[in-house]
């Protein structure tokens, strides 16, 4: 099994800030991936059971887009952007981004 963060050689852990290959590991990511310090498990209902930068993630209103990878989820104190290609917590200008620039976003390839 793959660790599901794992995406063409990159971590793209939402306790990530940004997609990054310096913290893979094939042993890692195609054994032992649940003892990664960048392994979360996303909860099922409709809140996301991570930790987040409230500076950097939290919105007091959700933000909507077209694009069928983009999810607004919400949390205690607000929402939070999430992204289905990716796998991860959006910041907030990634997510302006997604609302703005969709349709050229290179993850909907």
């Amino acid at each position: 099994m793959v660790c599901p963060y794992y995406k063409n050689n990159y971590c793209t852990s939402p306790l990530l800030p940004s997609p990054d290959d310096s913290v893979t590991a094939k042993i890692r990511c195609y054994e032992n991936f649940k003892s990664c310090k960048f392994y979360v498990e996303l909860g099922l209902k409709n809140e996301i059971k991570i930790n987040f930068f409230s500076a950097v993630n939290l919105l007091n209103e959700p933000l909507h887009s077209d694009c069928e990878y983009f999810d607004a989820k919400k949390v205690s104190q607000g929402y939070i952007t999430y992204c289905k290609a990716i796998n991860r917590v959006l910041t907030l200008s990634q997510a302006k981004n997604c609302v703005t620039y969709w349709q050229s976003c290179p993850f909907r390839q």
